[in-house]
Order: structure tokens, then sequence, then C-alpha cells
């Protein structure tokens, strides 16, 4: 593979692969993990009970996630009276690079948080990406600080 392409850099080459096997009929595409370089955060996970008729939860386990990467922003809410800015984000976790591997996000009988730079978030959705038949990486939607 170097042979046929030896001025360009390895990911190019990667694509020049999958375009020249969109011309040919044979699709070589292979699915990289997200590079290690990019999950430079650590978050820990929590995941509580469902709320009771007071409004309490209970901590049923807590994780420490590491090679993860997540982007908060803000989120500008405005009525007649007052303007709100509330912090949101999106957590990237890798299939193979991000550990533990059997982290779980979302469940029927537990409510998910995330704890970043001392602020927790609620997990709000969670998105899987499959490359081909395997599942490649999740986009875990972070809402307002709880």
């Amino acid at each position: 593979m170097a042979t046929d392409f030896p001025h360009i850099s390895a990911a190019r080459r990667r694509l020049c692969l999958t375009v020249r096997g969109f011309f040919t009929g044979e699709w070589r595409c292979k699915m990289y993990p997200i590079p290690k370089e990019v999950l430079i955060h650590s978050c820990v996970l929590k995941n509580y009970s469902e709320e009771g008729a007071f409004g309490e939860r209970k901590l049923i386990s807590q994780t420490v996630l590491s090679n993860v990467r997540i982007c908060v922003y803000g989120k500008a809410q405005r009525d007649i009276h007052s303007r709100n800015v509330k912090k949101c984000g999106v957590l990237y976790y890798d299939c193979r690079n991000s550990s533990p591997e059997d982290a779980e996000f979302m469940g029927e009988d537990f409510i998910g948080t995330v704890v970043f730079n001392g602020t927790e978030y609620e997990i709000t959705s969670v998105k899987y990406f499959y490359g081909g038949d395997e599942l490649h990486h999740l986009e875990v939607g972070l809402g307002g600080a709880v």
C-alpha cells in the first residue's frame, strides 16, 4: 500500500483506497478508532436509581471513564423576564480506546450523570455509531448541569 502512494500521508492513502474502491467495486474501507491523542479527557460516570416520590435518588454505581472527549458549550434560553445560559455538552466514547469497556450510560432502571471539571451533567441521549457491522463510538448528550 505504501508503494502505491509514497508521496502522501497515511490518512490520504486510506482515502485514496476508499475512492479507488468506489470506482473498481472493491471496498477495502476499514473504520479506524478515534486516536488517543484526541481522547484527552477523563470524567466520572454516576448511575442513580429512579427518583422516588419525594425526588430522592440513590447512587448505584460510580465509574471513572478515561480516554474520552468532552465538548462543553453554553446554551442560551430567553423568556420575557430573564436570560439563562445553560451548560450542555457531548461526550465521545470510543469503543476501542476508551475505558472501561462495559460502561453503561442509560438504562430503564437508572439515571446517568457525568461529572466533568467539578460540574455534574445529566445524560439526555446516547447515539450509537457503527463502522460496518461493529460498534465504533458513542456520542452521549449531556444536558444542563444538575
